[in-house]
């Protein structure tokens, strides 16, 4: 507790500023995670496991398994999704939201100790923070964190396997600086763990051996420890890639997806359109507009040489995010858009890499004309001035009310994230408390910006879709016909 209160007392008044606004931006979509209602897969996989005859652990083990060689491709993220969500037999709610609840801390601890670090290898330290609230100020409000933060089986794929890319490359960063053992087996662990999904695994490649690459350019030699890592990494994404599921689903439902070419222009596309939105319709010009301007007063005590010119770095961070999509499009059939649990990462992504392709580019300007700006106390009223000036235009252009942190605190404050959730949990325990087999099950429509659908498909027509039939099963019916009141 001491060394907590030392290391308050030594945070800079900003920083400290910056903090409390990360931490309040994201409570309410954390306090949001006891409304969170199952979707059809969370069914889905609790029940096959809950039938299995086998003990939870080996169950979980074969039907990932058989998910790898017949479906999906990968291993390890199904395995989880099948291990945690089996414990939702003990008590189904409280267990759903335990496992989104722990996911999410561990998602947002991941991306502060990838800041920490990177901010650290860069010398960016007094700006860290800053760069941190900025990342979660246009991550958190431009895509609905639905899918993100409320569907199990999404968070588990993704927000877990992203926090397991992010604390790998958090590892490594820390290696480059220190030559640390400890720090090169968490960035080998961490990395296999990431690559076990493809859009992240495609990262992790793409930033090591770029790395070694750099490493041996600038030091005219070979780095071992590099290429073992890259390796191991490379290794591990194949195994995913080459999967027999993969060929398996390619081959069936989505073998149009197959068609490379359509995917390559596909992916391109998604990648101009997303990125367009970003500036539009985010503080993502803000925040890089902030960032460029106190990056000018940074002091490099290093001075070090910068190697790399601007335009070959952005070209690397287009390559990094054409890759992150390009797994996802192709696996979606070349579709003209991402799944919101892809896209709400990808904006993380993209808003990372434009910022610290910002800040480059203004310390690449100071070294190139050997400028050593100062900021006088005297001009800093007319930058606040200015800034305020265009963040109410941002303000303006974006809307307060198109914030998903304001959605959020809105809706937890009337009460709608309850209702939607009581709503569900009443049309759920109908279901399972009915005496028929083919069930036919009354409730209210209810809407959230924030939480996702149970997504019954309403009318007779539907008893047999997919999401009802995962849910009859999982609650030992024939069928469910779900009628909106």
């Amino acid at each position: 507790m001491s060394r907590l209160i030392s290391k308050i007392n030594k945070t800079n008044k900003w920083d400290f500023l910056f903090i409390l606004f990360s931490i309040f931006m994201l409570l309410p979509f954390f306090y949001a995670t006891q409304y969170a209602l199952p979707y059809a897969d969370d069914f889905w996989m609790a029940g096959t496991v809950k039938k299995s005859s086998d003990i939870l652990l080996v169950a979980s083990v074969k039907e990932a398994a058989n998910f790898y060689i017949s479906r999906g491709g990968s291993f390890l993220p199904f395995f989880l999704e099948f291990f945690l969500l089996g414990f939702t037999k003990i008590s189904f709610f409280p267990c759903l939201h335990f496992i989104l609840a722990s996911i999410f801390i561990f998602f947002f601890v991941s991306i502060y100790l990838f800041i920490k670090s990177f901010s650290k290898r860069f010398q960016l330290e007094k700006i860290q923070f800053l760069l941190l609230f900025f990342i979660l100020l246009v991550g958190m409000n431009t895509t609905s964190p639905d899918q993100a933060f409320y569907a199990a089986v999404c968070v588990i794929s993704y927000e877990f396997f992203f926090a397991a890319t992010l604390l790998s490359l958090s590892c490594f960063i820390n290696y480059t600086m220190t030559n640390s053992k400890k720090s090169y087996v968490g960035a080998v662990l961490w990395g296999i763990i990431g690559s076990n999904m493809h859009s992240f695994a495609a990262i992790l490649n793409l930033i090591f051996f770029a790395y070694f690459l750099y490493f041996y350019i600038i030091n005219k030699r070979i780095n071992p420890q590099i290429l073992a890592l890259f390796i191991i990494v490379f290794i591990t994404a194949l195994i995913v890639c080459l999967a027999p599921g993969n060929f398996a689903r390619h081959g069936g439902d989505t073998l149009e997806s197959m068609h490379f070419a359509k995917v390559f222009i596909t992916t391109a596309r998604i990648i101009i359109k997303y990125a367009y939105d970003l500036f539009e319709n985010s503080f993502l010009v803000f925040c890089g507009a902030c960032l460029f301007f106190f990056s000018l007063f940074i002091e490099n005590p290093a001075k070090k040489k910068l190697f790399i010119n601007p335009i070959l770095l952005a070209l690397f961070f287009i390559v990094l995010c054409y890759l992150f999509v390009f797994p996802i499009c192709l696996g979606y059939s070349g579709e003209h858009s991402l799944p919101n649990r892809s896209r709400f990462l990808l904006d993380f992504i993209m808003a990372f890499s434009f910022f610290t392709f910002v800040i480059y580019v203004s310390i690449w300007l100071q070294n190139k004309y050997n400028t050593n700006t100062v900021l006088s106390k005297e001009k800093i009223p007319l930058i606040i001035l200015l800034f305020t000036i265009f963040f109410s235009i941002e303000l303006q252009n974006i809307g307060l009310k198109n914030l998903y942190s304001i959605k959020c605190v809105k809706e937890i404050a009337n009460g709608n994230l309850k209702e939607v959730f009581e709503s569900g949990k009443k049309v759920l325990l109908a279901i399972k408390d009915s005496p028929d087999d083919d069930v036919i099950v009354y409730g209210e429509k209810k809407y959230s910006s924030i939480l996702f659908e149970i997504g019954l498909k309403e009318g007779e027509e539907y008893s047999t879709f997919w999401v009802n039939s995962f849910i009859a099963d999982y609650y030992g019916k024939k069928s469910v016909t779900y009628i909106s009141n």
